[in-house]
């Protein structure tokens, strides 16, 4: 729900699904921070920018807006949700987990009592879930998906909510060549700090070298249909070959790309030859041939 809340996405909920559960403990453990955030005890926390932890000062314009961000999830529960509690007490496999994540933990049981479908951005509470118990789960990009499917969202507010979630250091994104690209045209073909999130988001090993190569040809294509000057055109090439080269094979994507191309863009019989052309450049630059 935070992340929803975060995204101003909460209402899906309810349009996709007729009954929606909580936790109990999970309520409650938002009453806490509601309560918590009334008096506190620190004046400062940690930020993490980019690879970097920075110390900010908390103010009381940042204290009211953190609170009117929980009140606002509590008055959702209130309209749209139903409270629930364990009826059971933890298995064995689970007990380690819940001495130190108790409300994550409390839904994961609760969704398996009752056969419901767990809703979590934790990937090991839902993993936990389907290996132990075999309890379904979906997180909060599934959910988008689902949302887009169903004409609930535009593509462009789909692309928008992956570029939140992005920004909010949510790494383990699928990231498509139509989310990227939107990002890229939002900014007026500049490279900007959004597509660089996605980028980077690629450039992870946890993408494998095929979607890479995939994501990237598809986002080269869609470069070079828009009306824009050449060189803006090449230094996107030259970026898309700098993300897709990082942290993998670099010889290997290379060609991969290539005959990629010369599939995706057997239309563009004009323009492809200079776009491999350039790319052959580049990579002889870097004394990859």
């Amino acid at each position: 729900l935070f992340t929803l809340h975060h995204i101003n996405q909460l209402d899906l909920l309810p349009q996709i699904y007729d009954k929606i559960y909580i936790a109990q403990s999970s309520f409650d453990e938002l009453n806490h921070m509601i309560m918590v955030s009334f008096r506190p005890m620190v004046r400062m926390t940690v930020a993490k920018i980019e690879e970097h932890y920075v110390p900010q000062d908390i103010d009381s314009a940042r204290i009211e807006k953190d609170l009117e961000f929980l009140e606002g999830i509590k008055t959702f529960i209130h309209e749209h949700c139903q409270l629930v509690g364990r009826a059971s007490e933890y298995d064995q496999e689970i007990r380690h987990f819940a001495q130190h994540v108790p409300s994550a933990i409390n839904a994961v049981v609760v969704a398996k009592e009752r056969g419901w479908t767990l809703y979590s951005d934790d990937m090991l509470m839902r993993h936990l879930a389907q290996n132990e118990d075999g309890t379904p789960g979906f997180w909060t990009q599934d959910l988008l998906k689902r949302a887009l499917a169903e004409k609930l969202i535009t593509q462009e507010e789909y692309a928008e909510c992956l570029i939140q979630l992005a920004l909010a250091n949510y790494t383990y994104l699928s990231i498509d060549s139509t989310s990227i690209f939107y990002s890229i045209q939002k900014h007026i073909y500049e490279l900007n700090p959004e597509t660089s999130k996605f980028l980077g988001i690629l450039e992870s090993p946890i993408t494998s070298s095929r979607t890479a190569v995939s994501v990237i040809g598809n986002l080269i294509y869609h470069i070079w249909l828009e009306i824009i000057p050449d060189w803006k055109k090449t230094s996107w090439l030259d970026v898309c070959l700098e993300t897709l080269t990082k942290n993998r094979d670099t010889r290997a994507v290379i060609n991969a790309l290539g005959r990629y191309l010369d599939q995706k863009m057997r239309l563009l019989y004009l323009q492809l030859p200079s776009i491999k052309q350039h790319i052959q450049y580049w990579a002889s630059c870097r004394m990859i041939f």
